[in-house]
């Protein structure tokens, strides 16, 4: 309680809390955000998202003053993507020191997957400088459905059934009791911008509660689609931890998705599909609108190449844009009105660069045509901020709030 003697503890120390009779905590420091007495887990303990939070008065100052201990903390952040693996090594005041990257080629299988992940973490390593011992965890965002350290699924390593993916890193690694936690890349993007990204930005806003963004969403446009939500400062899982943005239909018999459904976002607004909708739009083309767009001078386009063109005011482009802007507004705003978030991120390949700002234009001016207008619209609708290394940042940031209560286990 404020004021009295914390008692004894084991190493690391704790501080006993009655959040009944303190006021409400300062706001953390920039590794939002706080989660202070907002569940049974970190209530007893006032962990934060990576800090100590406590009141800010006179009494409890220096109780978490742990600014020197999360700069010597180091973590391994690995991003599984479904081209290439990305590693870095990242500090717990999120700063990146190294990254390390190779593409899958054709070798998609685990064993091989799992040995591609620690060369790459050994060579990030070794430009940070660093050794192996030097490391508290190791954090994994990879695709699919997760489950206790097991992706039981993930469509793009289409052989993979729950594969014990953290245990076989850690032991590939020879990690011992360190641990070695594994996420869905969309839960762990979204707790990445929480820590050092757009969310984070908002300042501690809001709702008027003072205690930060505790509600948002974050979607992830790349090779595919996929989401990962915080409600109340937790993220949100589901039952079988196969929340999958990209796969809520947008579309009634719209276009027939691998997953087996037809109409879904990821169909409309990935990578892939957004080139396929280049194509089918270039092939209805006259051959007068055809000589004044520079997409048909090219053999194989790239999405990169319609954003581009885009930006310099290339018609065609600039309208295939705004239909692909279209079936974004219609998922932002199914997650606004589900889940009320007070922001809403955008994140991956599709909106790297000027391609963000201007998706980002064209969204909200469909959303604002499309939500409705019995009471306000107050989500923050961003593109993400923590660059692209986000998904290195997101699977240190949820692997060390995870390791709160998890020390030593390999999850």
């Amino acid at each position: 309680r404020r004021g009295t003697t914390p008692p004894p503890q084991a190493d690391p120390p704790r501080r006993a809390t009655d959040t009944n009779t303190l006021p409400p905590c300062r706001p953390c420091r920039p590794c939002r955000p706080c989660l202070y007495g907002r569940d049974k887990e970190t209530k007893a303990m006032g962990v934060g998202f990576g800090s100590f939070c406590h009141p800010d008065t006179k009494e409890n100052q220096g109780w978490d003053d742990d600014a020197n201990a999360d700069a010597a903390q180091l973590w391994l952040g690995v991003d599984l993507g479904a081209t290439s693996v990305k590693v870095g090594v990242v500090t717990g005041e999120g700063k990146l020191l190294a990254t390390s990257s190779e593409p899958h080629k054709t070798e998609k299988d685990e064993k091989a997957v799992v040995s591609r992940i620690a060369a790459c973490c050994r060579k990030a390593l070794e430009k940070a400088g660093k050794r192996l011992s030097d490391i508290e965890g190791v954090g994994v965002g990879s695709p699919g459905g997760i489950k206790n350290g097991i992706v039981t699924s993930a469509s793009n390593f289409p052989s993979w059934r729950d594969v014990p993916l953290a245990r076989m890193i850690s032991m590939e690694l020879s990690m011992g009791n360190r641990p070695v936690i594994l996420n869905n890349d969309a839960d762990a993007a979204t707790c990445g911008e929480l820590w050092v990204g757009a969310a984070a930005s908002l300042g501690h806003s809001e709702g008027g509660r003072g205690n930060g963004i505790q509600n948002m969403v974050l979607l992830t446009l790349g090779t595919g689609i996929g989401a990962g939500v915080i409600i109340n400062g937790q993220l949100l899982s589901g039952a079988t931890g196969t929340i999958e943005g990209g796969h809520h239909i947008v579309q009634k018999d719209g276009k027939q998705c691998p997953c087996g459904q037809k109409g879904c976002l990821e169909m409309y607004c990935s990578a892939p599909s957004i080139v396929a909708m280049a194509n089918d739009v270039i092939g209805g083309l006259s051959e007068e609108e055809a000589r004044a767009t520079v997409l048909c001078e090219k053999k194989e386009l790239s999405c990169r190449e319609i954003f581009e063109a885009a930006l310099k005011s290339d018609n065609v482009a600039l309208k295939i844009v705004d239909k692909v802007a279209s079936y974004l507004a219609i998922g932002c705003i199914n997650f606004m009105r589900i889940l009320d978030p007070a922001a809403l991120v955008i994140t991956g390949g599709v909106v790297e660069g000027d391609s963000g700002t201007l998706l980002l234009k064209h969204l909200k001016n469909h959303v604002a045509k499309s939500t409705w207008t019995c009471l306000p619209t107050p989500t923050h609708i961003l593109i993400a901020s923590s660059g692209r290394h986000s998904g290195i940042f997101g699977a240190v940031a949820a692997a060390r709030m995870m390791a709160l209560d998890q020390k030593g286990r390999v999850t």
